[in-house]
């Protein structure tokens, strides 16, 4: 009897440890990235260095009980690895990109790229800061299913970019 009831009270204990070690956060790493608050001063950067502004919209973090998270953080990651030498990368929420109203040639760019990725996050949007131009808009699957391979293109216009 008493074996029995050890064997209960243990099974219970490791279901409850199983359940709550699933629902764990999944931690982003934002390395190489600047917040979206610091946008105008990446803008600057970005024109100074002759390079891009890619902004990433996602959560801000994610469980791993929801579906596809692990995937969509594998995107992040790749898109920050992929574009971080030819690119500033600022992350940004919706949120913050339905708050940018200003009537600036830059922030149409924005508003265009954010129409033009739809309702799937992470929105990857690349703007050219120097002619305040919208370049791409990369579609997180693509990035999902060919790595840094579809930063192909994106590279080499950032070269043409610095000449």
């Amino acid at each position: 009897m008493k074996t029995c009831i050890r064997l209960a009270v243990s099974l219970a204990l490791v279901s409850m440890i199983v359940v709550t070690a699933n629902a764990r956060e999944i931690k982003i790493k934002w390395r190489d990235t600047v917040e979206f608050k610091e946008l105008e001063k990446a803008k600057k950067t970005a024109v100074d260095e002759n390079k891009f502004l890619t902004i990433l919209v996602s959560n801000e973090k994610y469980d791993s009980d929801h579906q596809g998270a692990e995937a969509t953080v594998d995107v992040i990651h790749e898109t920050i690895k992929g574009m971080k030498s030819f690119s500033v990368i600022v992350r940004a929420t919706v949120s913050n990109i339905q708050g940018v109203n200003g009537a600036d040639p830059f922030s149409a760019a924005v508003r265009e790229g954010f129409q033009k990725a739809g309702n799937s996050l992470p929105m990857i949007i690349v703007i050219n800061p120097a002619e305040n131009k919208l370049v791409k808009v990369v579609p997180a699957q693509e990035v999902h299913t060919d790595g840094s391979k579809a930063f192909r293109d994106l590279k080499k216009a950032a070269r043409d970019l610095k000449k």
